[in-house]
């Protein structure tokens, strides 16, 4: 049997660097358990439910938000995953995939939003965070003087005190595809790297900005508008600001120390893998968590509570002439269907858009979005961020459309004509 990590291989045009951070996250973790990461096998992401090659343990800690065929997770019977960290938005899972995850006992998961879904099924769990914590901190300190704004927005820039503004270098972990000159996650590991060598101080909207720069010990300010599920988990480390705080933020911060804690993670994280790879019986069936959730009521589903506010503002009472379109078979893309259908049962879902697949998705099948000949006085709902750019140019004056996952972070090509 072999060690692997995915890669993502068949990537949409826009993309967040973020993701493969975590990617990066999983090589650390072979690191710390002094495994040659030249000899870990790659698989595509897109290729791990009917992947064909040699048996391998997988670790997994990444978001899966997306469904193949009608379920989420179910891998290949070659692949032996280890969820260490996972982030499911559906709250609703299929019978397969119940049994898979059950199959894989505990699961580990990056915030309570997940946990709970794993609860309601009666899957043994525990939060387990998000592995990008487990980076190490970096040895030399020394005088650095940047001051690193991940992806914050305009309205956020006005809380910068002015003393530190002038050593503010804005940057974005967003991309557009023709942008890199390298892989994307070659790009992440070369911002990583810089934050590290040069940073300061990061202030940052970002997560996976965020995370990574706390486990190596950098001063972070982490500022979101809005308090997302997915912190909830990682706010055991992480201080977390949102707009009602902005005004009493910490603009000295110091780095956070928690060593005790990562070694605790990684101890853990490395013992699941090796008892997996060895085909030994999994660890400790009374597994606490090993991170703390300080928050787990009124936490923002963002793109789903956006859109739903949308929904309300833009449909009103009851209204049974609307037709509506969703662009994406992903998770969000499924829950606004159960919305919709359970709050305005005279609306009709007659299209889906998807670039590739095929399938039935909520009793409708996937289509191109060429395929589609008339827009005019339907709502579309774009449910995926990697067709922001697409969706603008094709809609515009066609309908009325609303990006879902938009996050206030506007790349300049987003609306390039």
């Amino acid at each position: 049997m072999k060690f692997a990590n995915i890669i993502y291989n068949k990537r949409n045009p826009r993309i967040t660097i973020g993701d493969d951070v975590q990617l990066l996250s999983v090589e650390n973790l072979y690191n710390y358990m002094g495994i040659d990461y030249s000899e870990v096998i790659r698989i595509p992401l897109d290729a791990c439910w009917d992947y064909d090659g040699e048996e391998v343990v997988l670790p997994v800690s990444f978001p899966l938000l997306s469904y193949h065929g009608a379920d989420i997770t179910c891998f290949s019977p070659k692949i032996h995953p280890v969820f260490l960290g996972i982030c499911i938005l559906a709250t609703e899972l299929s019978e397969n995939d119940v049994e898979y995850l059950k199959q894989h006992e505990p699961i580990g998961c990056r915030d309570y939003h997940t946990y709970e879904t794993m609860k309601k099924y009666g899957i043994l769990s525990y939060i387990g965070g998000c592995l990008t914590l487990g980076f190490p901190s970096r040895w030399e300190k020394g005088d650095k003087k940047k001051v690193y704004c991940i992806d914050v927005t305009d309205e956020f820039k006005q809380y910068i005190p002015s003393n530190i503004i002038e050593d503010c270098v804005f940057v974005s972990h967003t991309y557009y595809l023709n942008d890199l000159d390298v892989i994307p996650e070659e790009k992440m590991r070369m911002v990583y790297e810089e934050y590290i060598n040069n940073a300061r101080m990061i202030i940052t909207s970002r997560m996976h900005g965020a995370l990574p720069c706390i486990a190596a010990g950098i001063p972070v300010i982490f500022a979101k508008d809005e308090y997302s599920y997915r912190f909830s988990g990682i706010d055991d480390v992480a201080r977390i600001y949102t707009k009602e705080s902005y005004d009493k933020i910490d603009w000295n911060p110091q780095p956070i120390e928690y060593e005790e804690k990562k070694r605790e993670i990684m101890d853990f994280d490395a013992k699941r893998v090796w008892n997996v790879y060895n085909n030994e019986t999994v660890i400790d069936y009374n597994v606490n968590h090993l991170l703390t959730p300080r928050r787990t009521e009124n936490c923002y589903i963002e793109f789903y509570d956006n859109t739903i506010e949308f929904i309300n503002q833009n449909w009103g009472g009851v209204i049974d002439d609307i037709e509506y379109i969703l662009w994406g078979t992903t998770q969000l893309a499924k829950m606004l269907y159960i919305y919709i259908r359970d709050n305005y049962p005279g609306a009709k879902l007659i299209n889906v858009i998807d670039r590739v697949k095929r399938d039935e998705f909520c009793g409708v099948c996937a289509v191109a979005k060429e395929e589609i000949s008339d827009f005019d006085g339907k709502f579309v709902f774009v449910c995926t961020g990697a067709a922001i750019q697409e969706s603008n140019r094709f809609l515009e004056n066609k309908c009325v459309y609303y990006q879902c996952c938009g996050d206030n972070i506007v790349h300049k090509s987003d609306y390039y004509k």
